[in-house]
């Protein structure tokens, strides 16, 4: 039975068969082909940028993580791991910062994002993958290697002798940022 108008439809089929004995016997059995929409993310592969500086709760600009369905009892859950600082709400299937991020212990976190659907058989699965850039921020403040300096000079020192190379390091600071460090010296 065709509809046109619905997201789904029925074939109903009678399969018979006959052996051929001197009396025939047969058998029949009815087929019934439930054939639904299709269940499908429009794009199987997301990508998004965040800061690292995001709130935790602040909605990733992800339109594209959509059904190309109408089905309104679909579950969405990330299966490819639980630590991730993103998470999937298991019925809108919105993304979501679901704790901290941190440039500098994670730049980029892959996830396979997976809905599927009561209505639909088990194996019928809609899978997308999810890549989620983190920016870096000016978040972390330069830092000496020492806590203190201690520098003993003489009073017959050359006007251009170097008194001491001060080393800081930050690890806001990367291939992609020029390494700019300014100094001021202040006396005591």
């Amino acid at each position: 039975l065709f509809q046109p108008d619905s997201t789904s439809y029925k074939i109903e089929l009678t399969a018979r068969v006959t052996d051929s004995a001197f009396r025939p016997k047969s058998c029949s059995v009815s087929i019934l082909i439930a054939v639904t929409e299709q269940f499908e993310f429009e794009n199987e592969q997301v990508s998004a940028e965040l800061e690292e500086s995001a709130s935790v709760g602040s909605a990733l600009n992800t339109p594209s993580l959509s059904l190309a369905t109408d089905l309104s009892d679909v579950n969405y859950a990330i299966v490819n791991g639980e630590d991730f600082p993103i998470a999937v709400n298991s019925q809108t299937g919105s993304l979501y910062v679901a704790s901290p991020l941190d440039y500098e212990t994670q730049t980029a976190i892959e996830m396979i994002i997976v809905a599927s659907s009561p209505s639909l058989p088990s194996s019928a699965i809609a899978v997308a993958a999810v890549s989620v850039s983190v920016r870096n921020v000016n978040d972390n403040p330069p830092v000496f290697d020492k806590d203190e300096y201690v520098i003993r000079v003489s009073e017959v020192v050359p006007s251009e002798f170097v008194l001491i190379t001060l080393t800081t390091t930050d690890v806001d600071l990367n291939s992609s940022s020029p390494a700019l460090v300014e100094y001021s010296f202040e006396l005591l």
